[in-house]
């Protein structure tokens, strides 16, 4: 997008919010756009005149004004004159101008700018530097300075006395009466000159010369006979003499353009008075083209056979006599009026080629002309430039036998420098006329875009050349330094986008070329993209019966015009007109309308600030709606296996739901569930049924307990362990004789105390896996306790002799055995209890079991969610409670475990038979355990482990803080172990801590409130839930409170 296109949107805009009426505008937008400082069309000269040169049919097109004028920047005295006039005046209509370069110093080159400027603000319009250059350096034969290539000469001195040259051999073809000698002078102290003297003709003529196109001089010395008295030898013979020559015989210098067949005469050479005694060097300057004034019936000089002669028509000499026997000596007797030439040089010089005399000097895109020489035997050689550029150089070999012009095709207005090369020298340089290359003109393919806008390609005729432009009403006129115009650098092609009504009118402009014809285009007329007119929400969801539409564009500078029809309308009627709108009326880009089901509106696109037509009118409604299918939600129920909770909603905000539940069959327990329902709304049509089937099968909150392990069962995928024990199936558990919680404390577990029980007292006939502990008056033999080889070895049986060195009960001492009857004597060395893990391991799930308890005093059983290496080390790594407070504590026959890593810690002694939950995650670290249906401790913050563990159940003696075990032996019972996973909870934790409200609590307004929470949050209820300000307090009961709290009671009611 040019930056035009940005600021006039922007002022566009600004219009739009002040709520004034826009000044519209023309939108034609491109990457390359670039906009002129130019306030009218002036010329684009030249960079480079030339001295003498005329610029004529300058254009120049201003509204206001103006001078030009010439600022000197190197002033070679250059002078230019300006016609009509140096004054433009501020016209409408174009002006033409000349401007003619003039004067200057020779051979100097000026540099100057040509400025136009305002005569209102005197601020600088436009200007142009330039540069004149002198015209090449050439001179005519006549002048001085002209120099040339010797064509031909003769001095005589290689001639003795008497000879005459040889014409096979000389530029001479005929000689008559003359010979070598110096008898009336010659140039320099030796040789001879050519003398004339006997009766007849005395002539001499040269061999013809090709003189086609050459400029020549014709250079000799001559002199008359000058003695004023003959002069005889002894024999009265007078040939050598050099008597005065009389008027009426001088010599004439003649010249033939025929091989000698006919002469015409150049020059006469005037007698000297008085006679002058010495050679006298002439010089004939002889251009190709001689005056008609020294050729006769109007010749041409320079003809393929020219040739010269000294001729001398007419002297006084006469024959005495012609006496026998002495005609010899009496015919040349009177011999008068001698002569004689000396250093005939024939200088010549190529003229410059020319252009053809019917070149054309201008062209479209190319100019292709000749540049041809009069010569027979010269090559033309060019170059071609802004004038400044340099001439040719010939080189030594560039004549050839026959002409050689030059073909030149231009491409840029410019000069051709040319030279004519011939016999190793080179004409004077040639420059020609300005030529002038006009550019053809730019072609254009339109596009039609989507959005009833227009995509101009513009092809240029060259490369890196200028779009000169303007778009608008058509009344201005572009020109290559007025409008706005596209740099095409980059390739011939340029992409622009109109985008308002307008008429287009360009030339394409180039260096070196001359703009050409300027191309108007068909004019544009711009739709902006009809509007888009839809619900605002999906026809069949709607909250009244009142719609709202959107109308909207997303068209460029576009604004929308709404309006909403009424019954006796039609469809063609009445539409809007952005002509009579005003900004009150029109929205930027969308309007939002509320229509009854049965209204209609019609809307059109407007442009907001530019020049353009009326979109398409576009209408909508009445609405034909219908309500949306109601939906369906469900879950599962998070306290009922099997059952899912469903919510049907009508589609349509305000509907109701028709025949609210056809259910076959009647009910959404226990099987898959088939709802077909409907939605409705007075005013609008029924919905479509929604008829879809509801799954149950993976609802399995609450399967905690399975009556068998078949895969038959519902929610049979859940169960991960079951074990009844009827088949003592030793394959799933892991049975273990070590010793722990410290060196020489108790007697550890053994494997031979874990059997399997058949119909097990107090489980009602069910086997139960027994888990023996025998105390220190064991009256059986094995087993006994153990104990461990120093540094962790192997398991050995206890020594009677071995007391527990680390009991901690102080004043009570394991007494050792001796060797009194067992049960008579209490002996720690029988003390050994039973340890079991599931050989499968779980990170997270509920484990149920039925347990029932060895009661004798100084036995723990436990349950832990690890192995038994977990469970040593945590035994290990827990420090026991103050001795005093669980002496107490024993007292009333409770137990208490110091551990924090345990499913099943407080146990309260009886011989009933309880049933556990517990639901554990090992990575998020939290426990809960349940017994009889009842929360008995929460456990939060444990050691958190990704890692599977087994469940491990465990009976044994541990150190003082269970008491002393003075009994035989007893046993505890576990029976029906079964694990699920841990989805059958439902995330049922019970953490009332972390609900939301209530200060981090459950808010109420009744105990009922809390009892009903308890119920969707707790998979099994505390011991107690009551509403306290507003706040449920919930309450475990107070015989499972922790060790700690419980010791602390103790101690502080028996202090």
């Amino acid at each position: 997008m040019g930056m035009v296109e940005v600021i006039l949107r922007l002022l566009c805009l600004a219009c739009f919010l002040s709520g004034a009426t826009p000044t519209k505008t023309y939108r034609l937008a491109s990457s390359a756009l670039q906009i002129s400082p130019s306030v009218g069309t002036f010329p684009v000269l030249p960079s480079v005149l030339v001295q003498g040169e005329t610029l004529a049919s300058l254009v120049v097109s201003l509204t206001t004004s103006a001078t030009i004028s010439v600022v000197a920047n190197v002033n070679a005295n250059h002078s230019f004159v300006i016609l009509p006039s140096a004054s433009l005046r501020g016209l409408s209509s174009p002006q033409t101008i000349s401007i003619s370069v003039q004067g200057g110093e020779k051979d100097a080159t000026g540099v100057y700018t040509i400025r136009f400027t305002s005569m209102t603000t005197n601020e600088t319009l436009y200007s142009s530097q330039v540069t004149v250059v002198p015209p090449p350096q050439a001179y005519s034969v006549q002048e001085g300075a002209w120099t040339g290539t010797t064509l031909a000469s003769d001095t005589f001195d290689a001639l003795p006395f008497g000879a005459i040259p040889n014409a096979s051999t000389s530029i001479w073809t005929a000689i008559e009466h003359g010979f070598a000698s110096d008898t009336c002078g010659k140039v320099g102290s030796t040789g001879n000159a050519l003398y004339f003297t006997h009766l007849g003709n005395r002539m001499a003529s040269t061999t013809p010369f090709d003189l086609r196109g050459i400029d020549a001089q014709l250079s000799f010395a001559y002199i008359y006979g000058h003695l004023p008295n003959e002069s005889y030898d002894g024999y009265g013979n007078n040939t050598l003499s050099c008597e005065q020559v009389q008027p009426g015989a001088e010599v004439s210098v003649e010249i033939s353009r025929d091989n000698g067949t006919t002469w015409q005469r150049l020059v006469t050479i005037p007698l000297s008075s008085p006679p002058v005694t010495i050679m006298q060097t002439t010089l004939l300057p002889l251009p190709s083209s001689l005056p008609s004034s020294l050729l006769t019936n109007g010749a041409v000089f320079g003809t393929r056979t020219t040739s010269f002669r000294w001729i001398q028509h007419a002297h006084t000499s006469t024959r005495v006599g012609a006496i026998q026997g002495t005609r010899y000596q009496w015919q040349y007797r009177n011999l008068f009026d001698q002569w004689a030439i000396d250093n005939v040089l024939l200088t010549a010089r190529v003229q410059p080629p020319k252009l053809l005399a019917t070149t054309a000097t201008s062209g479209r895109d190319a100019l292709t002309v000749q540049v041809i020489t009069s010569s027979s035997n010269g090559v033309v050689l060019t170059t071609v430039g802004d004038g400044s550029h340099a001439f040719p150089v010939c080189p030594s070999n560039a004549s050839t036998a026959v002409a050689s012009n030059a073909t030149v095709t231009l491409r840029t207005t410019g000069f051709i420098h040319a030279v004519t090369c011939w016999r190793g020298s080179q004409s004077y340089g040639y420059r020609s006329p300005r030529l002038y290359i006009q550019s053809p003109p730019p072609t254009f393919q339109i596009t039609t875009t989507v959005n009833q806008t227009y995509v101009i390609n513009v092809t240029m005729p060259r490369p890196n050349m200028q779009l000169w432009f303007t778009f608008g009403t058509g009344n201005d006129m572009p020109s290559c330094t007025f409008g706005s115009y596209l740099n095409v650098t980059s390739g011939v092609t340029a992409t622009m986008d109109v985008g308002s009504n307008g008429v287009l009118r360009a030339l394409a402009c180039g260096r070196g070329l001359v703009g050409s014809e300027i191309v108007t285009l068909p004019p544009f007329v711009v739709q902006p993209k009809a509007p888009a007119i839809a619900l605002v929400a999906p026809v069949s969801v709607t909250s009244t019966a009142i719609f709202n539409i959107s109308v909207s564009t997303d068209a460029v500078d576009s604004t929308v015009l709404v309006r909403t029809l009424v019954s006796t309308d039609t469809d063609t009627s009445r539409p809007p007109s952005c002509l009579t709108a005003t900004n009150s009326t029109m929205a930027v880009s969308t309007s939002f309308v509320a229509i009854q089901p049965s209204q209609r509106v019609v809307a059109v696109a407007c442009c907001s600030s530019t020049y353009c037509n009326d979109s398409t009118p576009v209408y909508f409604g009445p609405v034909d709606a219908s309500c949306a299918l109601p939906s369906l939600a469900t879950r599962c129920s998070t306290t009922t296996m099997r059952t899912v909770v469903a919510m049907l909603t009508p589609g349509t905000t305000g509907g109701i739901v028709k025949s609210p539940l056809a259910l076959v069959p009647p009910t959404l327990a226990g099987t898959a569930v088939v709802v077909k329902a409907i939605t409705c709304l007075d005013g609008l049509r029924a919905s479509d049924p929604l008829v879809t089937t509801v799954a149950v099968d993976m609802c399995c909150a609450g399967a905690l307990t399975f009556p068998s392990s078949s895969a038959q069962q519902t929610c049979s995928h859940v169960l991960l362990f079951r074990d009844d024990f009827i088949s003592c199936n030793w394959t799933k558990w892991m049975k273990y004789t070590t010793q722990y919680g410290g060196d020489n404390i108790n007697g550890g577990v053994h494997s031979d105390n874990v059997q399997c029980q058949d119909n097990t007292t107090g489980f009602n006939g069910a086997s139960t896996l027994s888990l023996a502990i025998h105390g220190d008056r064991f009256t059986g033999s094995t087993p006994i306790g153990v104990m461990l080889q120093a540094g962790g070895g192997s398991v050995t049986p206890r020594l009677p002799t071995t007391p527990l060195e680390g009991w901690m009960l102080p004043g009570v001492h394991s007494f050792p055995c001796s060797n009194a009857p067992s049960g008579t004597v209490t002996c720690a060395a029988r003390r050994v209890g039973a340890a079991v893990s599931t050989v499968d391991s779980w990170n997270a799930g509920v484990a149920s079991f039925q347990l029932q308890t060895c009661p004798s005093f100084g036995v723990v059983s436990e349950v832990w969610a690890l192995d038994m290496s977990g469970v040593q080390a945590a035994v290990a790594a827990s420090p026991a409670l103050p001795y005093a407070d669980l002496w107490r504590a024993s007292l009333n026959q409770e137990r208490t475990v110091p551990y924090v890593q345990f499913s099943f810690g407080p146990s309260i002694t009886d011989t009933q038979v309880h049933s556990f939950v517990l639901q554990w995650n090992r990575t998020a670290g939290r426990a809960n355990v349940y017994r009889d249906g009842q929360l008995i401790r929460k456990l939060r913050a444990l050691p958190a482990s990704p890692d599977p563990a087994p469940l491990t159940f465990h009976s044994w003696v541990p150190n003082a803080w269970a008491g002393e075990p003075r009994f035989d032996s007893c046993s505890t019972q576990v029976s029906n172990v079964q694990v699920v996973k841990l989805e059958t909870a439902a995330n049922r934790w019970c953490d009332w801590e972390d609900a939301v409200g209530g200060g981090g609590g459950v808010e109420c307004d009744s105990d009922a409130t809390c009892s009903q929470w308890m119920t969707t949050a707790c998979l099994m209820p505390v011991a107690s839930a009551v509403c306290v300000n507003n706040t449920c307090v919930f309450g475990l009961h107070p015989q499972f409170a922790s060790p700690a709290v419980k010791a602390a009671s103790a101690f502080h009611s028996f202090t």
